[in-house]
C-alpha cells in the first residue's frame, strides 16, 4: 500500500507528452525517462534538438526528487546546468537518469545523464531545487480542461464503460457514470470553462447485471484554487484533494480514503484506473 503521505508520481506534462516522453524507473530518489529520437525532434543538422536533453534531464531530476517529497510539499528547478556531448540521431532511444546528490530542507542539488540503447553518453547536467512546504500562492495551476470538455459533452446524461476487475480473477464488468452540472458553493470557484462542479454517480455491475460497486461524489473548486472530491465515508463527510495533469484528474491514496483513482485521455479515449487496496487490487475501464 503507498504511504499517504508521500507523493506519487506526477503526470506528465502536456508538452512531454507531445514529444512522446515516457516515464521509466521512479522512486527513491531516483527517476528515468525515455524517449525515441524521430523526425520532428531534430534541427536543420538532423540530430535531436538541445531542447530534447534539456526537457528530458529537468523532468528526471526533477522526478527524482518529487519521490522524496510528502504529498503536499512542492518542489521547482531553480537552476539547471546542461552539457551537450554528443549527438542523438533518429531511431535512437534515449534514455534521462536523475538521482539526488544531496537534499536539506528547503534545497536539493541533483544530477543525471542522458544515453542511448547502447551505453552512448549523449548529455548530462547538474541542477538545484528549491523546496517549499506548500504550493506557492502566487503560482498558478495546470487546469485538465480537455478531461472536463468530455464530461461537459455528457452531462445530464452518462458515460458508459468496460472493464476488469483484477482482484477478482478478471472479472469483466460495466460502469455507468452519470454526470450532472451543480452551482457554486459559497466561495468555490468554477471547476472549468464548462460547469461550475460536477456531481458523479457510479454504478458497477457484473455480467449478469449484478450490482458490484455503487458510489457518488462531487468535484468542487475550492477559493484556493484547488481542484477538491467530496464523498461520505463511514457516515463521515471526506474532502479529498485532486490533482490536476495534462488531461487527467487524479485522487491519491489517504488515512481517510485509501482507494487512488485516476480518469485521463489516451488515444482520444476517456479511461480510467481503480486502485482499491495497492497496485494488485485494479480495475481497468474504457468508457465509451
Amino acid at each position: 500500500m503507498t504511504d499517504g503521505f508521500l507523493s506519487q508520481a506526477p503526470e506528465l506534462s502536456g508538452i512531454s507528452q507531445t514529444l512522446g516522453i515516457s516515464r521509466g524507473e521512479w522512486g527513491k530518489g531516483k527517476c528515468t525517462m525515455h524517449v525515441k529520437v524521430d523526425n520532428f525532434h531534430t534541427n536543420k543538422g538532423g540530430v535531436a534538438h538541445g531542447g530534447l536533453y534539456t526537457m528530458m534531464l529537468d523532468s528526471s531530476l526533477g522526478g527524482a526528487l518529487v519521490s522524496t517529497l510528502k504529498k503536499d510539499e512542492w518542489c521547482a528547478t531553480t537552476q539547471l546546468v546542461t552539457s551537450f556531448i554528443d549527438a542523438a540521431r533518429i531511431g535512437d532511444v534515449l534514455t534521462s537518469s536523475g538521482r539526488i546528490v544531496r537534499r536539506g530542507r528547503n534545497v536539493a542539488h541533483l544530477e543525471g545523464e542522458i544515453t542511448t540503447q547502447s551505453g552512448r553518453l549523449i548529455a548530462s547536467a547538474k541542477g538545484t531545487w528549491a523546496i517549499w512546504e506548500k504550493r506557492p500562492t502566487n503560482l498558478g495551476l495546470r487546469r485538465a480542461e480537455a478531461l472536463f470538455d468530455v464530461f461537459a459533452e455528457k452531462l445530464d446524461s452518462s458515460l458508459f464503460g468496460r472493464g476488469v476487475w483484477i482482484f477478482q480473477d478478471g472479472l469483466e464488468t460495466t460502469s455507468e457514470i452519470k454526470l450532472q452540472s451543480l452551482d457554486c458553493d459559497d466561495g468555490d470557484l468554477p471547476v472549468s470553462r464548462s460547469f461550475n462542479a460536477l456531481k458523479m454517480e457510479e454504478c458497477v455491475n457484473n455480467p449478469t447485471g449484478d450490482r458490484l460497486h455503487s458510489d457518488e461524489c462531487e468535484l468542487r473548486r475550492g477559493s484556493d484554487g484547488q481542484l477538491y472530491l467530496l464523498f461520505s465515508k463511514d457516515g463521515q463527510n471526506v474532502r479529498k484533494h485532486v490533482e490536476e495533469g495534462a488531461e487527467s484528474i487524479r485522487i491519491t491514496a489517504s488515512k481517510e480514503a485509501p482507494e487512488s483513482w485516476r480518469y485521463f485521455l489516451e488515444d482520444g479515449k476517456l479511461k480510467m484506473h481503480l486502485w482499491l487496496d495497492g497496485d494488485d487490487l485494479s480495475i481497468d475501464y474504457n468508457y465509451l
